[in-house]
C-alpha cells in the first residue's frame, strides 16, 4: 500500500486542503485553509513571525501542545527561539537561572523545552539519538549544568559540555526536517524564504486540531511593507503564497518516499532504470566532489596562514588607544569644567584660594589629557607599523585579495553538494545502490564525519562567556531604562504635586519638600540613565572585544547552517548504507528474502527460524538453486509431492511473516497463491524488529 491517507489532522477539512498540497494543488489546498481562516498575512515578517509566536504561547496557556515550523537559516531560527523562550519568561514560566550554550543567542531555563539535535553518548543515558526531545526541569547554582527529563520519561543531568556535545537548542520553533515524525495539538507554519513544497507538507501535517500559516505582504510582493492606507488584493498574495511555499526543491524528505515494504528494494532499483543514469557516471560525480574539496582545502590552507597573533597584538594595541583616548576626553571634559568654574569667579576670586584651586586643578586635568593623547598615538603608531610589516596582516590581505569570501563560497558550495546528495538519497557521498562500493561508501561516511566533527570543534571556540556578560550588561541596561522611566514618572508627580498647591504653600515648607523631592528623583534618573549607558557600552565591550562574538560571526561565516547539512548528510548516509549492507546479505541468504535480517529479540527469532528451516529444507529437498525466487517457479502439479511440499514451505513462511509483524494485512488464501506470492516477496526496511509480536 502507498501513504494516501492524513491520520493526525481531526478536522476533515484540514485532511482535505493536507492531500490537496500533496497531490501538487498547492493554489486550492491554500484557498481552503484561507477559507477558514487559517492564513495570516501582515504587512511586515516580523509582524507575521511575532503573530506566530504570540499565538503558539496563547497554546501553551490553554494547555495545549504547539509547535512554530519554518523553513529559515539557522541564525533566524535561533533567533525566533530567543524571542519565543522571552514570551515564556514574560508569563512567569521559566526560572532565572540560565545555562549559557556554545554559538547560541540564548541560555537554558528551567522549563524550557529542548530538542538534542546531535547523537551523543551519556554517561547515565548511554546513546541519546538525534532529535530526542526533553524538558529543563532545573538548573544547577553554578549554571553549569542542568537536569533534563526526556521525552520518553527518563531523566538525567547534562554539563555544558554534554550540551553543546548532543547541540542542544531550545523546541519551540523547528525546521522541518527535525519535525518529522512529531505530532502537536497546534501548528504553526511561518513562510520562510527557504520553503519548498515538501517541506511545507511537513509542516502542514504535523498538528491534530488546528494548523495555521503566516506571511507578509513585503515578502509575498517583494514590494516592502505595503503603504498606509493601501490594501494589498488578498487573491494576489494568496497566489504569491502558494508559488513560495510550492516551490519544488531537490530534497525528498520522508513524505517523498511510499510506505510500500513490499516493492521498496524493486522500486529503488527501478528509479535508477528509468532515470537513465550510467552507473558509470558515478566516479564522475565523486570527481566533483573531490574538486570541491581539494579546492576548499587549498583556500583554508591560505586562510589558516593569516598572522591571527600578530592581528590580536594589533587589536590589543588599538583597543589599549581607544582606552586612553576615552580617558583623555573625560579629563579634557573636566579640565574644561574647572576653567568654567575659574571664569565665574570675579577678579577677587581669581586671586583667592578657589580661583587658585580651579586653576590648579584645569591645568592638571589638562596635562593628563595631552598625556593620555600622546601614548594614544605611540599606541596606534606601534599598530600601523605590525599592521604594514611584511608579516602583517595588511601585506597578507594584499597577497591573497578576497581569501575568506573565496573560502567561504567554497565551503558553501561544498555543502549545497552534500545537502542535494543527501536529499537525493543516493549519488557519490552516500555510496549508491547502483555499483556500491562498501569501501568507497565507509570512506565518504568517515569524511562527513570528520566536516562534522570539525564544525563542531569550531563551535565550541564561540566565545559563550563574552556572549553571557554582554547579555548580562544588556539585562542590567534595561533594567536602569525602566528605572529612568520610573524616577522621571516620579519627577512629573512631584511636579504636578508642587503646581497644585497655592502661592503661600509653594513658598513653605510643603513646597520646599516637593522642590526637594523633584530634585532627588531627577538625581536618581541622571544616575540610572548613566548607568544604563555604562552597561550598554560594557556589552558592546564584551562582543566586539578581540576575540569576541562579533569577531568570531566574521571568521566563521554560516558555521552553523553547515554544521546542520553534514549532520543530517551523515544521518542518512549511516541510514542508506545500513540498508545497502542488509540489501546485499538478503540477496545472499533465501530466507532472508522473506523473513528479513534475524530479529533480536528471543520469541521473534523462533519465529523467523522456523520460516527459515522451512524453505531451506524445500530447497534442499529438492535441489533449487535458482537465487532469484525463493521457492523457484511452482513445480508441474502432477508431481503431487514436490508440489505439496512446495505449497506447506510457502505457508510456513507467510505464517512467519504474518507472526514477525511484516505482513499483517495479508489474509489467509488460497495455498497455491500464497506460494507463488513467496517468489516475489522482498524484506521490510532494515531495524524493524519490534519485539515480541505472537499472539497479537
Amino acid at each position: 500500500m502507498e501513504l494516501s491517507r492524513i491520520v493526525r489532522a481531526k478536522d476533515a477539512a484540514d485532511r482535505r486542503d493536507q492531500a490537496r498540497w500533496r497531490a501538487g494543488e498547492h493554489d486550492r489546498a491554500l484557498a481552503g485553509f484561507s477559507r477558514r481562516g487559517r492564513v495570516l498575512i501582515d504587512g511586515t515578517q516580523r509582524q507575521a513571525e511575532d503573530r506566530a509566536l504570540d499565538a503558539a504561547q496563547a497554546d501553551r496557556r490553554e494547555g495545549k501542545t504547539a509547535l512554530v515550523v519554518v523553513q529559515t537559516s539557522n541564525e533566524q531560527l535561533d533567533g525566533l527561539n530567543a524571542r519565543a523562550q522571552a514570551l515564556r519568561a514574560q508569563d512567569g514560566e521559566l526560572g532565572d537561572q540560565a545555562v549559557a550554550l556554545a554559538g547560541r543567542p540564548y541560555g537554558l531555563r528551567s522549563g524550557d523545552e529542548i530538542v538534542l539535535r546531535a547523537a551523543s553518548v551519556h554517561p547515565e543515558l548511554g546513546a541519546v539519538r538525534n532529535g530526542t526531545r526533553g524538558t529543563v526541569l532545573d538548573v544547577a547554582e553554578d549554571r553549569e549544568s542542568v537536569t533534563v527529563a526526556l521525552a520518553d520519561g527518563r531523566q538525567a543531568g547534562f554539563d555544558r559540555g554534554q550540551l553543546d556535545a548532543a547541540s542542544a537548542r531550545l523546541g519551540y520553533v523547528s525546521h522541518t526536517f527535525p519535525a518529522q515524525g512529531q505530532t502537536v495539538d497546534r501548528a504553526h507554519v511561518i513562510a520562510g524564504e527557504h520553503a519548498d513544497s515538501n517541506g511545507t507538507y511537513v509542516a502542514l501535517t504535523r498538528a491534530r486540531e488546528q494548523t495555521r500559516i503566516y506571511a507578509s505582504a513585503e515578502r509575498l510582493t517583494g514590494d516592502g511593507e505595503p503603504e498606509p492606507g493601501r490594501v494589498p488584493d488578498r487573491r494576489a498574495l494568496i497566489e504569491a503564497l502558494g508559488e513560495r511555499l510550492g516551490r519544488t526543491e531537490v530534497e525528498a524528505p520522508s513524505i517523498a518516499v511510499p510506505l510500500a515494504h513490499e516493492q521498496q528494494v524493486e522500486r529503488e532499483h527501478a528509479r535508477e532504470r528509468e532515470s537513465g543514469v550510467d552507473v558509470g557516471e558515478r566516479p564522475r560525480e565523486r570527481d566533483q566532489f573531490d574538486q570541491l574539496r581539494a579546492e576548499r582545502d587549498r583556500l583554508g590552507a591560505i586562510v589558516d596562514s593569516y598572522p591571527a597573533d600578530t592581528a590580536r597584538e594589533i587589536a590589543r594595541l588599538q583597543g589599549h588607544a581607544a582606552s586612553e583616548r576615552q580617558l583623555a576626553d573625560g579629563d579634557a571634559w573636566r579640565a574644561g569644567h574647572w576653567q568654567d568654574q575659574y571664569e565665574e569667579l570675579g577678579l577677587l576670586g581669581r586671586r583667592g584660594q578657589q580661583g587658585r584651586q580651579a586653576r590648579e586643578r584645569a591645568d592638571r586635568f589638562a596635562a593628563q589629557a595631552d598625556e593620555q593623547h600622546q601614548r594614544a598615538d605611540r599606541l596606534e603608531t606601534q599598530a600601523r607599523t605590525l599592521t604594514e610589516g611584511p608579516d602583517g596582516p595588511g601585506a597578507w590581505e594584499r597577497a591573497h585579495p578576497g581569501a575568506r569570501e573565496r573560502l567561504y563560497a567554497a565551503e558553501t558550495q561544498l555543502a549545497a553538494a552534500v545537502k542535494r546528495s543527501a536529499g537525493e538519497r543516493s549519488g557519490p557521498v552516500l555510496g549508491a545502490a547502483e555499483g556500491f562500493d562498501r569501501a568507497a561508501a565507509s570512506q565518504e561516511l568517515g569524511w562527513l564525519g570528520q566536516e562534522r566533527d570539525r564544525l563542531r570543534e569550531q563551535l565550541r571556540s564561540y566565545p559563550s562567556h563574552d556572549a553571557r556578560d554582554a547579555e548580562q550588561a544588556d539585562r542590567r541596561a534595561a533594567q536602569a531604562d525602566r528605572d529612568v522611566q520610573a524616577a522621571r514618572e516620579r519627577v512629573e508627580r512631584a511636579e504636578r504635586e508642587r503646581q497644585q498647591m497655592g502661592p503661600l504653600a509653594r513658598r513653605g515648607q510643603r513646597g520646599t519638600d516637593a522642590q526637594e523631592r523633584q530634585h532627588s528623583f531627577q538625581a536618581q534618573a541622571e544616575r540610572h540613565e548613566q548607568y544604563a549607558g555604562v552597561q550598554r557600552q560594557a556589552a558592546r565591550e564584551a562582543r566586539e572585544r578581540p576575540g569576541g562574538p562579533v569577531e568570531w560571526d566574521r571568521s566563521h561565516p554560516g558555521v552553523r547552517d553547515r554544521l546542520t547539512i553534514y549532520e543530517d548528510a551523515y544521518e542518512v548516509c549511516s541510514e542508506q548504507q545500513a540498508q545497502r549492507a542488509v540489501q546485499i546479505a538478503v540477496g545472499r541468504d533465501p530466507a532472508a528474502r522473506v523473513l528479513g535480517p534475524r530479529p533480536r529479540h528471543p520469541d521473534n527469532r523462533k519465529v523467523w527460524d522456523r520460516g527459515a528451516e522451512a524453505i531451506s529444507a524445500y530447497r534442499l529437498a529438492h535441489d533449487i538453486t535458482d537465487q532469484r525466487h525463493v521457492l523457484g517457479p511452482e513445480p508441474d502439479r502432477r508431481e503431487l509431492e514436490q508440489h505439496a511440499d512446495w505449497e506447506q514451505a510457502a505457508k510456513l513462511a507467510l505464517q512467519a511473516r504474518q507472526q514477525l509483524g511484516i505482513d499483517p494485512s495479508r489474509g489467509p488464501g488460497p495455498v497455491s497463491e500464497q506460494a507463488r506470492r513467496v517468489t516475489h516477496l522482498t524484506p521490510p526496511l532494515p531495524g524493524r524488529d519490534r519485539g515480541p509480536s505472537l499472539g497479537r
